[in-house]
């Protein structure tokens, strides 16, 4: 679902089809989202495997938010891994400090797969990829797993929420018009989104582990998940 069609839904149920009021919706929307996506780590925030990217020296440092999945953009909050692919193999490049490298003992010249990845931000202070040893003018090829960055939707964007938990965010939505409205109906609106959100958890939240192989829930102050 897109982000106009979920505040025409909105909109139709409260029966009010005001600019002041479609803001305040636009606004709870986003709220909405980001509650729920902060809840927990969610599979549907994590991508696998990138597109293919090709990669050279004048494309260095590469931007988090350039990384994209099925030929659109979809940027990057956390790179949680780097494989270089241009052999037709799968090479994991080590992620490392900056501060930690040896920068002595290489030569930049030499066009081969990166010993190390690191992280640093440009003076807008967005994320960027640099490697070590860096690129050539010969393309390698990358591909790229991580966390999605969760941004503010508006217009014809399609929710980061899948269509099946849609209703978890208009629940959350519906209370807090309710409660900006003070209808009685905002408790029950909110009970509804706090089950929804249950139902998310056990379906879609990857597990966490405290290191041991125990499962926790940050949420819980490290108590076992149930």
């Amino acid at each position: 679902m897109n982000f106009n069609t979920l505040l025409a839904q909105v909109q139709a149920e409260v029966n009010d089809y005001t600019t002041l009021t479609a803001t305040k919706i636009g606004s709870w929307i986003n709220d909405g989202i980001q509650a729920i996506c902060t809840r927990r780590s969610w599979d549907f925030l994590i991508v696998n495997k990138s597109d293919e990217t090709s990669l050279v020296d004048t494309d260095m440092p590469l931007l988090f938010s350039v990384l994209e999945k099925d030929g659109a953009a979809v940027p990057a909050k956390h790179v949680t891994n780097i494989f270089d692919v241009t052999n037709g193999t799968r090479e994991r490049i080590v992620k490392i400090n900056y501060e930690d490298l040896d920068m002595s003992e290489y030569n930049y010249e030499v066009d081969q797969t990166p010993l190390y990845w690191y992280m640093d931000r440009n003076k807008s202070g967005a994320k960027q990829i640099q490697f070590f040893p860096k690129l050539t003018t010969s393309p390698r090829k990358f591909i790229f797993s991580y966390t999605k960055l969760v941004s503010a939707a508006s217009g014809a964007d399609i929710l980061i929420i899948p269509d099946e938990y849609i209703h978890v965010l208009n629940n959350y939505v519906e209370w807090r018009s309710n409660k900006f409205n003070s209808d009685d109906r905002a408790q029950e609106a909110f009970d509804a989104y706090m089950s929804g959100m249950n139902d998310m958890i056990r379906d879609c939240a990857t597990v966490l582990h405290d290191g041991t192989g125990r499962c926790i829930d940050r949420f819980s102050n490290g108590v076992d998940i149930p």
